[in-house]
């Protein structure tokens, strides 16, 4: 009896340990802000990062990574390989699609365009940008869907800068007439004084593309990721959606 005993607590232990293990999902950082930010002590945060927080904190569901940026392109090949599961903040294409499970929206985007504060703006739309030719090579963030979709729609397009700083400062000094990214990442970064009176947003007409329409970003996960634990996370963003939106507002963010 006393052997059957310690037999079924043994039992109920492992069941205890195993129903407390929790998810553990791998993902990695984008130089983003504010969706990602990583600072001089390697501290991350930012929207992402404070969702994962958050679903850490309300379900059983770990999120691990390093605190150092990946490329764009670079994320994408871990989401197709199965080497990250999950990643936060992606715009939905077919070309993403055939790699990733795309789980619930957690933002909203939209695309404006920065100028130079002193340019006389001779443009409106999407093709007298295009018919300015080498006097309308507009700035993208590298290997970013916005900047691929910006080559597709026939624009001329410099893609060297790393992120929407970077773009600034390739914008200030020329070389580019226009910086297109998302309104998350342009108007966090124009709100730091040293970009005080240097910028401006103009009135855009994109003429139809549906690229640059106004979209949700969403979690999306590597197909490798079981559907059980795609099904528990997006039941979990769904769950906490007004804590979510709150963090979002925190950051200017729109849900």
């Amino acid at each position: 009896m006393k052997y059957a005993i310690t037999l079924l607590t043994m039992s109920f232990s492992c069941a205890f340990a195993w129903a407390q293990t929790p998810i553990e999902l791998k993902t990695d950082l984008q130089d983003n802000a504010p969706k990602f930010m990583v600072d001089s002590t390697k501290k991350a945060s930012g929207i992402c990062i404070d969702i994962f927080k958050l679903l850490e904190t309300k379900e059983n569901i770990r999120f691990t990574f390093s605190p150092v940026y990946l490329a764009a392109k670079a994320i994408e090949e871990n989401i197709k390989s199965g080497a990250a599961d999950v990643h936060c903040g992606w715009i939905k294409n077919d070309a993403r699609m055939q790699i990733a499970t795309f789980g619930e929206p957690l933002l909203t985007v939209s695309y404006p365009v920065v100028v130079r504060a002193n340019d006389k703006v001779n443009f409106a739309a999407l093709s007298d940008l295009i018919k300015l030719e080498d006097l309308g090579i507009v700035i993208g963030v590298r290997g970013v869907g916005s900047t691929n979709a910006m080559a597709r729609a026939g624009l001329r397009v410099n893609d060297s800068a790393t992120d929407t700083a970077d773009a600034l400062k390739l914008l200030e000094a020329g070389r580019g007439r226009a910086f297109i990214y998302t309104n998350l990442a342009i108007d966090y970064e124009l709100q730091k004084p040293e970009y005080k009176n240097k910028f401006k947003l103009v009135k855009f007409d994109y003429e139809g593309e549906k690229s640059f329409a106004t979209q949700p970003q969403y979690l999306v996960f590597s197909k490798k990721v079981p559907a059980e634990t795609v099904n528990k996370v997006n039941a979990a963003v769904v769950k906490y959606r007004g804590e979510i939106n709150e963090i979002l507002r925190k950051y200017g963010g729109t849900t």
